[in-house]
Protein backbone atom coordinates (compact mmCIF):
# COMPACT_ATOMS: atom_id res chain seq x y z
CA UNK A 1 0.00 0.00 0.00
CA UNK A 2 2.12 2.88 -1.29
CA UNK A 3 -0.27 5.54 0.09
CA UNK A 4 0.02 4.04 3.57
CA UNK A 5 3.80 3.86 3.24
CA UNK A 6 3.90 7.53 2.22
CA UNK A 7 1.67 8.65 5.11
CA UNK A 8 3.64 6.53 7.57
CA UNK A 9 6.97 7.94 6.38
CA UNK A 10 5.59 11.48 6.66
CA UNK A 11 4.39 10.90 10.24
CA UNK A 12 7.69 9.26 11.15
CA UNK A 13 9.66 12.22 9.80
CA UNK A 14 7.53 14.68 11.81
CA UNK A 15 8.04 12.70 15.01
CA UNK A 16 11.79 12.41 14.42
CA UNK A 17 12.10 16.17 13.92
CA UNK A 18 10.08 16.86 17.09
CA UNK A 19 12.16 14.39 19.11
CA UNK A 20 15.45 15.82 17.84
CA UNK A 21 14.29 19.39 18.53
CA UNK A 22 13.20 18.54 22.09
CA UNK A 23 16.46 16.74 22.85
CA UNK A 24 18.55 19.50 21.24
CA UNK A 25 16.83 22.24 23.26
CA UNK A 26 17.13 20.28 26.50
CA UNK A 27 20.87 19.68 26.20
CA UNK A 28 21.39 23.22 24.93
CA UNK A 29 19.65 24.82 27.94
CA UNK A 30 20.29 22.37 30.78
CA UNK A 31 22.79 23.54 33.43
CA UNK A 32 23.85 19.94 34.04
CA UNK A 33 27.36 19.09 32.89
CA UNK A 34 27.95 15.53 31.73
CA UNK A 35 31.58 14.74 32.53
CA UNK A 36 31.29 11.07 31.55
CA UNK A 37 28.08 10.41 29.54
CA UNK A 38 28.51 6.64 29.33
CA UNK A 39 24.82 5.94 28.62
CA UNK A 40 24.83 8.42 25.74
CA UNK A 41 28.09 7.02 24.41
CA UNK A 42 26.60 3.51 24.44
CA UNK A 43 23.97 4.73 21.94
CA UNK A 44 26.66 5.69 19.41
CA UNK A 45 28.06 2.16 19.04
CA UNK A 46 25.35 -0.24 17.86
CA UNK A 47 25.54 -3.76 19.27
CA UNK A 48 23.69 -6.98 18.54
CA UNK A 49 21.64 -6.43 21.70
CA UNK A 50 20.19 -3.24 20.24
CA UNK A 51 19.15 -5.15 17.13
CA UNK A 52 17.54 -7.94 19.20
CA UNK A 53 15.60 -5.41 21.29
CA UNK A 54 14.36 -3.62 18.16
CA UNK A 55 13.38 -6.84 16.37
CA UNK A 56 11.40 -8.29 19.27
CA UNK A 57 9.91 -4.86 19.99
CA UNK A 58 8.62 -4.82 16.42
CA UNK A 59 7.20 -8.35 16.82
CA UNK A 60 5.42 -7.40 20.04
CA UNK A 61 4.04 -4.18 18.54
CA UNK A 62 2.55 -5.77 15.43
CA UNK A 63 1.06 -8.67 17.40
CA UNK A 64 -0.59 -6.21 19.76
CA UNK A 65 -2.19 -4.00 17.09
CA UNK A 66 -3.23 -7.08 15.06
CA UNK A 67 -5.54 -8.31 17.83
CA UNK A 68 -9.23 -7.44 18.00
CA UNK A 69 -8.59 -5.66 21.32
CA UNK A 70 -6.05 -3.23 19.92
CA UNK A 71 -3.57 -1.56 22.26
CA UNK A 72 -0.54 0.68 22.15
CA UNK A 73 1.40 -0.34 25.25
CA UNK A 74 3.83 -2.75 23.56
CA UNK A 75 4.31 -0.41 20.61
CA UNK A 76 5.15 2.36 23.06
CA UNK A 77 7.68 0.09 24.78
CA UNK A 78 9.34 -0.65 21.43
CA UNK A 79 9.59 3.08 20.72
CA UNK A 80 10.88 3.89 24.21
CA UNK A 81 13.55 1.18 24.22
CA UNK A 82 14.73 1.17 20.61
CA UNK A 83 14.01 4.56 19.01
CA UNK A 84 13.94 7.35 21.59
CA UNK A 85 17.37 6.72 23.24
CA UNK A 86 19.34 7.15 19.99
CA UNK A 87 17.26 10.21 19.01
CA UNK A 88 17.98 11.81 22.40
CA UNK A 89 21.68 11.04 21.92
CA UNK A 90 21.57 12.59 18.44
CA UNK A 91 20.06 15.73 19.98
CA UNK A 92 22.90 15.78 22.51
CA UNK A 93 25.41 15.55 19.65
CA UNK A 94 23.76 18.50 17.89
CA UNK A 95 23.71 20.61 21.05
CA UNK A 96 27.40 19.88 21.73
CA UNK A 97 28.41 20.04 18.03
CA UNK A 98 29.77 16.50 18.38
CA UNK A 99 29.34 14.67 15.08
CA UNK A 100 30.51 11.36 16.55
CA UNK A 101 27.51 11.27 18.89
CA UNK A 102 25.12 12.64 16.26
CA UNK A 103 26.02 10.32 13.36
CA UNK A 104 26.56 7.24 15.56
CA UNK A 105 23.17 7.69 17.25
CA UNK A 106 21.41 8.25 13.90
CA UNK A 107 22.99 5.04 12.60
CA UNK A 108 21.63 3.14 15.60
CA UNK A 109 18.21 4.75 15.09
CA UNK A 110 18.13 3.69 11.43
CA UNK A 111 19.22 0.13 12.21
CA UNK A 112 16.65 -0.22 15.00
CA UNK A 113 13.91 1.27 12.82
CA UNK A 114 14.74 -1.07 9.95
CA UNK A 115 14.57 -4.14 12.17
CA UNK A 116 11.24 -3.01 13.65
CA UNK A 117 9.95 -2.66 10.07
CA UNK A 118 11.40 -6.06 9.14
CA UNK A 119 9.75 -7.75 12.14
CA UNK A 120 6.43 -6.12 11.23
CA UNK A 121 6.73 -7.09 7.56
CA UNK A 122 7.48 -10.76 8.37
CA UNK A 123 4.60 -10.94 10.87
CA UNK A 124 2.11 -9.41 8.44
CA UNK A 125 3.14 -11.90 5.75
CA UNK A 126 2.90 -14.79 8.24
CA UNK A 127 -0.59 -13.76 9.39
CA UNK A 128 -1.76 -13.46 5.74
CA UNK A 129 -3.11 -9.93 5.95
CA UNK A 130 -5.31 -9.00 3.04
CA UNK A 131 -3.22 -7.37 0.35
CA UNK A 132 -4.11 -4.20 -1.51
CA UNK A 133 -6.01 -4.79 -4.73
CA UNK A 134 -5.08 -2.72 -7.76
CA UNK A 135 -7.35 -2.00 -10.69
CA UNK A 136 -4.35 -1.50 -12.95
CA UNK A 137 -2.32 -4.73 -13.05
CA UNK A 138 0.72 -2.96 -14.55
CA UNK A 139 0.74 -0.48 -11.63
CA UNK A 140 0.38 -3.39 -9.20
CA UNK A 141 3.47 -5.12 -10.64
CA UNK A 142 5.43 -1.86 -10.58
CA UNK A 143 4.52 -1.14 -6.95
CA UNK A 144 5.32 -4.71 -5.87
CA UNK A 145 8.75 -4.47 -7.51
CA UNK A 146 9.33 -1.11 -5.81
CA UNK A 147 8.38 -2.42 -2.36
CA UNK A 148 10.48 -5.58 -2.86
CA UNK A 149 13.48 -3.47 -3.90
CA UNK A 150 13.07 -1.21 -0.85
CA UNK A 151 12.79 -4.21 1.50
CA UNK A 152 15.94 -5.79 0.04
CA UNK A 153 17.76 -2.46 0.02
CA UNK A 154 17.23 -1.88 3.74
CA UNK A 155 17.31 -5.50 4.92
CA UNK A 156 20.54 -6.79 3.37
CA UNK A 157 22.81 -3.99 4.73
CA UNK A 158 21.10 -4.25 8.13
CA UNK A 159 21.67 -8.01 8.31
CA UNK A 160 25.29 -7.43 7.32
CA UNK A 161 25.60 -4.79 10.08
CA UNK A 162 24.11 -7.24 12.59
CA UNK A 163 26.59 -9.90 11.47
CA UNK A 164 29.48 -7.47 11.96
CA UNK A 165 28.20 -6.56 15.42
CA UNK A 166 28.13 -10.24 16.42
CA UNK A 167 31.64 -10.72 15.06
CA UNK A 168 32.99 -7.62 16.83
CA UNK A 169 31.36 -8.56 20.14
CA UNK A 170 32.80 -12.06 19.93
CA UNK A 171 36.27 -10.68 19.18
CA UNK A 172 36.04 -8.29 22.14
CA UNK A 173 35.15 -11.14 24.52
CA UNK A 174 37.88 -13.43 23.19
CA UNK A 175 40.44 -10.62 23.39
CA UNK A 176 39.51 -9.78 27.00
CA UNK A 177 39.82 -13.44 27.99
CA UNK A 178 43.19 -13.73 26.21
CA UNK A 179 44.62 -10.64 27.96
CA UNK A 180 43.35 -11.78 31.38
CA UNK A 181 45.03 -15.17 30.91
CA UNK A 182 48.39 -13.71 29.85
CA UNK A 183 48.76 -10.69 32.13
CA UNK A 184 52.19 -11.83 33.37
CA UNK A 185 55.07 -13.48 31.57
CA UNK A 186 58.33 -14.81 33.00
CA UNK A 187 60.18 -11.47 33.05
CA UNK A 188 57.50 -8.97 32.03
CA UNK A 189 53.82 -8.17 32.31
CA UNK A 190 51.05 -6.40 30.36
CA UNK A 191 50.41 -2.98 31.88
CA UNK A 192 48.03 -1.78 29.17
CA UNK A 193 46.27 -3.00 26.02
CA UNK A 194 44.06 -1.79 23.18
CA UNK A 195 41.37 -3.84 21.42
CA UNK A 196 40.16 -2.70 18.00
CA UNK A 197 37.52 -5.03 16.50
CA UNK A 198 37.41 -3.19 13.17
CA UNK A 199 38.91 -4.66 10.03
CA UNK A 200 38.94 -8.20 11.35
CA UNK A 201 40.24 -7.21 14.79
CA UNK A 202 43.56 -6.19 16.30
CA UNK A 203 45.04 -6.29 19.82
CA UNK A 204 47.93 -4.07 20.91
CA UNK A 205 49.71 -5.29 24.06
CA UNK A 206 51.98 -2.98 26.07
CA UNK A 207 54.68 -4.84 28.04
CA UNK A 208 57.08 -3.64 30.70
CA UNK A 209 59.82 -5.45 32.57
CA UNK A 210 62.28 -7.79 30.90
CA UNK A 211 62.45 -8.22 27.14
CA UNK A 212 60.11 -10.77 25.55
CA UNK A 213 61.94 -13.85 24.32
CA UNK A 214 61.03 -15.88 21.26
CA UNK A 215 59.59 -18.53 23.58
CA UNK A 216 57.40 -15.90 25.30
CA UNK A 217 56.02 -14.71 21.96
CA UNK A 218 55.37 -18.26 20.77
CA UNK A 219 53.48 -18.97 23.99
CA UNK A 220 51.39 -15.84 23.43
CA UNK A 221 50.63 -16.87 19.84
CA UNK A 222 49.53 -20.34 20.99
CA UNK A 223 47.30 -18.85 23.69
CA UNK A 224 45.81 -16.43 21.16
CA UNK A 225 45.01 -19.30 18.80
CA UNK A 226 43.11 -21.04 21.60
CA UNK A 227 40.91 -17.93 21.84
CA UNK A 228 40.34 -17.73 18.08
CA UNK A 229 42.86 -14.89 17.57
CA UNK A 230 45.42 -15.05 14.76
CA UNK A 231 49.07 -14.14 15.22
CA UNK A 232 48.83 -11.29 12.69
CA UNK A 233 46.13 -9.72 14.87
CA UNK A 234 48.61 -9.23 17.73
CA UNK A 235 51.00 -6.32 18.17
CA UNK A 236 53.58 -6.16 20.95
CA UNK A 237 54.89 -2.83 22.28
CA UNK A 238 57.76 -3.25 24.75
CA UNK A 239 58.70 -0.35 27.01
CA UNK A 240 61.06 0.18 29.96
CA UNK A 241 63.08 -2.93 29.08
CA UNK A 242 66.66 -3.82 30.03
CA UNK A 243 66.57 -1.99 33.38
CA UNK A 244 67.18 -3.16 36.90
CA UNK A 245 64.22 -4.00 39.11
CA UNK A 246 64.05 -0.69 41.00
CA UNK A 247 64.11 1.34 37.79
CA UNK A 248 61.46 -0.88 36.25
CA UNK A 249 59.06 -0.29 39.14
CA UNK A 250 59.83 3.42 39.09
CA UNK A 251 58.90 3.65 35.41
CA UNK A 252 55.84 1.48 35.93
CA UNK A 253 54.46 3.76 38.64
CA UNK A 254 55.22 6.77 36.45
CA UNK A 255 53.04 5.25 33.70
CA UNK A 256 50.23 4.68 36.19
CA UNK A 257 50.59 8.25 37.46
CA UNK A 258 50.50 9.71 33.95
CA UNK A 259 47.30 7.81 33.16
CA UNK A 260 45.49 9.24 36.21
CA UNK A 261 47.10 12.66 36.37
CA UNK A 262 44.48 14.25 34.11
CA UNK A 263 41.67 12.94 36.32
CA UNK A 264 43.39 14.29 39.43
CA UNK A 265 43.75 17.72 37.81
CA UNK A 266 40.06 17.76 36.94
CA UNK A 267 39.11 16.93 40.52
CA UNK A 268 41.46 19.57 41.92
CA UNK A 269 39.93 22.15 39.59
CA UNK A 270 36.45 21.15 40.76
CA UNK A 271 37.54 21.51 44.42
CA UNK A 272 39.05 24.93 43.66
CA UNK A 273 35.77 26.10 42.12
CA UNK A 274 33.80 24.88 45.16
CA UNK A 275 36.21 26.67 47.53
CA UNK A 276 35.83 29.88 45.52
CA UNK A 277 32.03 29.60 45.68
CA UNK A 278 32.17 29.06 49.46
CA UNK A 279 34.47 32.08 49.86
CA UNK A 280 32.12 34.29 47.83
CA UNK A 281 29.13 33.12 49.86
CA UNK A 282 30.93 33.91 53.11
CA UNK A 283 31.83 37.40 51.86
CA UNK A 284 28.24 38.02 50.80
CA UNK A 285 26.96 36.85 54.18
CA UNK A 286 29.45 39.10 55.96
CA UNK A 287 28.33 42.14 53.92
CA UNK A 288 24.69 41.40 54.71
CA UNK A 289 25.46 41.20 58.44
CA UNK A 290 27.41 44.46 58.35
CA UNK A 291 24.49 46.19 56.64
CA UNK A 292 22.04 44.82 59.22
CA UNK A 293 20.07 42.75 56.73
CA UNK A 294 20.95 39.53 58.56
CA UNK A 295 21.11 39.25 62.35
CA UNK A 296 23.64 37.07 64.10
CA UNK A 297 22.14 33.78 65.28
CA UNK A 298 21.22 33.59 68.97
CA UNK A 299 22.80 30.77 70.96
CA UNK A 300 20.26 28.14 71.88
CA UNK A 301 22.23 27.20 75.00
CA UNK A 302 21.90 30.69 76.58
CA UNK A 303 18.68 32.52 75.54
CA UNK A 304 19.10 36.29 75.32
CA UNK A 305 15.91 37.09 77.27
CA UNK A 306 15.65 34.20 79.71
CA UNK A 307 13.40 35.05 82.70
CA UNK A 308 15.13 35.31 86.13
CA UNK A 309 14.86 32.16 88.22
CA UNK A 310 12.65 32.42 91.30
CA UNK A 311 14.30 31.82 94.69
CA UNK A 312 13.21 28.66 96.38
CA UNK A 313 11.34 29.12 99.70
CA UNK A 314 13.42 28.72 102.88
CA UNK A 315 13.80 25.15 104.03
CA UNK A 316 13.05 23.67 100.59
CA UNK A 317 15.63 22.40 98.17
Amino acid sequence: DTLLVRDGAKNLLVMVVISLAASFLYFLLTPLKLANPTELLARTNPSIYDVIIAFFGGLAGIFEISRKEKGTVLSGVAIATALMPPLCTAGYGLARLNMHYFLGALLLFCINGIFIILATYLTVKYLHFKEVEFKDEAKARRDRRLITAIVLLVTIPSIWSAFRMVRDNRFDKNAEAFVAQNKTQRNSFIYDYRIDPRGGGRITLYFTGGALTAADKNALFLSAAEHGIKSNQLEFVEKNLGMDESETFEKMFKVIYDRTDSEIRLREEEIRKRDEEIRQLKEELSRLRDSGSVKAPVSAAAPASAPPAEEAPSGKP
